[in-house]
C-alpha cells in the first residue's frame, strides 16, 4: 500500500522503510542511523520525511472511526478486557 507513495529515486523503497522503522523503534542518534544504513544525514532526513508523509496521507484513508453507537459497541465487544 505504501509502494506507490515511496517511488525510489536514490534509495530503494525497502531501505527507506528500514531506515524509518529503525529510527522510530530505537533510541539511536540520527547520525548513527545514517551511518548504519550508509547514507548522509540529509538523505536519512529525506527518507524519513518521505515515509512519514506517505503514512500521514494514507492514514486519512485507512483509519476510520465508527459512525454510530451500534458500530462502536460491536467493535468494543471484540476487545479482550
Amino acid at each position: 500500500m505504501l509502494l506507490p507513495w515511496l517511488i525510489a529515486k536514490v534509495h530503494s523503497v525497502q531501505k527507506k522503510l528500514m531506515c524509518f522503522l529503525w529510527l522510530m523503534g530505537n533510541m539511536e542518534s540520527f547520525r548513527s542511523v545514517a551511518d548504519r544504513f550508509g547514507m548522509s544525514k540529509s538523505s536519512l532526513h529525506l527518507c524519513v520525511t518521505h515515509v512519514a508523509d506517505a503514512l500521514l496521507y494514507l492514514a486519512t484513508q485507512e483509519i476510520v472511526f465508527p459512525s454510530d453507537v451500534s458500530q462502536l459497541h460491536a467493535i468494543s465487544r471484540t476487545f479482550d478486557w
